[in-house]
């Protein structure tokens, strides 16, 4: 692995060209650069993997920013850090010599919200987003546009660890960057599910090449 700003997992494809999907995976509160690579390599065998670590410790768990509380953002720490982040994708790009072109970020929990976060950010090499129970973070103004964009959001209907109408307003509030934005309902909390590995295969399998 290369040395770079955050510690992390590089696990390219057997074949990487320009047009190689890069999927960016952030992990959840406790978890780390390991978390959700297999998953990663599950949902997109073509993709390379980048995943990170998170630089925020909070009571001896990795973070990828601060909060206040349960489901009480530092939305102030999450810009900084999704710019730190947004750099760290671009610090990847020259050392590992991937195309910023087809930038996926997707996430779970803490680390869905800092892929959002990244993505709202401007400018952002984030092309799509793969989000796993994530909730509302940055409203910027003005909102950046991103008409060419996909993302997916994968909600849990029994999630009490968010209001129940927040991926709804998550939903349009990517929307109103211009991004294609598909939400569906895991019979299920917080956790992740079958169903969710099932559906984000299929999301994925359909995006549009670069």
């Amino acid at each position: 692995m290369a040395s770079l700003s955050f510690e992390h997992v590089f696990a390219p494809p057997a074949e990487i060209d320009d047009t190689t999907p890069i999927l960016v995976l952030l992990h959840s509160t406790g978890g780390n650069q390991h978390q959700l690579v297999t998953l990663g390599q599950q949902l997109a065998p073509k993709a390379a993997i980048l995943s990170p670590l998170g630089q925020v410790n909070e009571n001896g768990f990795q973070r990828f920013f601060k909060r206040y509380g349960e489901g009480k953002l530092d939305l102030d720490d999450l810009a900084r850090q999704a710019e730190r982040l947004n750099d760290f994708v671009r610090e990847a790009s020259e050392a590992y010599g991937f195309s910023l072109a087809n930038i996926i970020a997707g996430g779970y929990s803490n680390g869905a919200n800092a892929a959002v976060g990244m993505f709202l950010s401007e400018p952002s090499p984030v092309r799509s987003l793969l989000l796993f129970r994530a909730m509302i973070s940055l409203q910027p103004e003005p909102m950046p546009t991103r008409p060419s964009s996909h993302a997916l959001v994968s909600a849990g209907r029994f999630d009490q660890t968010m209001p129940p109408d927040n991926p709804e307003r998550l939903t349009a509030i990517l929307q109103a960057t211009g991004a294609s934005v598909t939400l569906t309902w895991q019979s299920t909390g917080h956790q992740l599910t079958e169903g969710d590995v099932a559906t984000a295969r299929e999301w994925f399998a359909n995006l549009p090449a670069i």
